[in-house]
């Protein structure tokens, strides 16, 4: 048990599929968490963890002191002995997750990720690649205004992996109807340039920093548009024609900035999310409210 992975709720067949993809051997799997001897990145991880210990333990007050020994915040993954589990993750210093404010700091606590082999023997790893417990991220939701809840993903992005843009930068919104990214852009200061051939929700209308196109993204010229700083993108569309929109773009300005959700209709489509990645400049990501699709960043 040198490496594991840990995947997404429901999306233990594609973190699966990926491993395979990569051609990275498993050694076992409990439930969401899938072990190897070689390490690797995976998209489909929510979690990836390395240095693991493994401890006998004689109670649940003894399994709290080795774990409170390593002076951590601790994220628990019950697999099995879920009581158990859940007794011992009382007694230490952590409580439940709580939702982060949309564009809050990140913290500089380090949590460590632990699990019960059996009812006397625990698996930990003091080191993980998220300061959040067992890599899962909740932002507060807006109480009111936006008009889809597609604004949950940017909310996360922007939080989480990269810097919002400035108020007053000029962004474009493609595949935008209804408007939730729209209305969260506004909401930073931005000038929206915001396109679809389906028009935007009502209370979005009156806005005076949003320019509404009605037209198909995929026909837009890109020098139609005087010097945008970002394109952002939630079109539901094959992710080889998101790939050659973003090429198009950014041959146009190559220093335009990114934000795109790749989706994916069928099985997830390893090949193309693979250039997607290699793009110099590039994050690629699940977010934690995404569903079967993935999020491209490039700034």
């Amino acid at each position: 048990m040198k490496y594991a992975y840990l995947a997404f709720e429901d999306y233990e067949n594609e973190l699966e599929s990926e491993i395979k993809f990569k051609k990275i051997k498993l050694t076992t799997q409990m439930g969401r968490l899938f072990f190897s001897d070689e390490w690797a990145t995976f998209h489909w991880a929510q979690l990836s963890l390395k240095n693991f210990k493994k401890v006998n333990f004689k109670s649940i007050n003894d399994a709290i002191k080795i774990l409170k020994a390593e002076n951590l915040y601790w994220g628990a993954y019950s697999y099995q002995l879920h009581r158990r589990t859940e007794l011992i993750q009382n007694g230490l210093q952590n409580r439940k997750i709580s939702e982060i404010p949309f564009l809050a700091k990140p913290t500089n606590r380090n949590y460590g990720f632990w699990f019960l082999l059996d009812s006397n023997t625990l698996l930990y790893s003091a080191k993980t690649d998220s300061s959040h417990p067992l890599g899962f991220v909740r932002i507060k939701e807006a109480l009111q205004g936006p008009p889809s809840r597609a604004y949950q993903k940017l909310y996360e992005a922007l939080t989480v992996h990269t810097e919002p843009p400035a108020a007053g930068t000029q962004v474009l919104d493609l595949g935008s109807c209804p408007g939730g990214w729209t209305w969260v852009l506004h909401e930073l200061g931005c000038q929206v340039i915001s396109v679809d051939k389906a028009p935007l929700d009502d209370s979005l209308n009156d806005k005076k920093r949003i320019t509404y196109l009605k037209k198909d993204a995929f026909k837009l010229d890109p020098l139609s548009i005087e010097n945008p700083e970002w394109l952002f993108s939630d079109i539901i569309c094959e992710p080889e024609a998101l790939l050659e929109l973003v090429l198009k773009w950014q041959k146009a300005y190559p220093k335009l900035k990114f934000l795109c959700t790749i989706k994916y209709k069928g099985p997830t489509d390893f090949k193309t999310t693979d250039i997607f990645a290699k793009i110099p400049g590039s994050k690629l990501i699940h977010l934690c409210c995404n569903k079967h699709e993935m999020t491209w960043i490039k700034n």
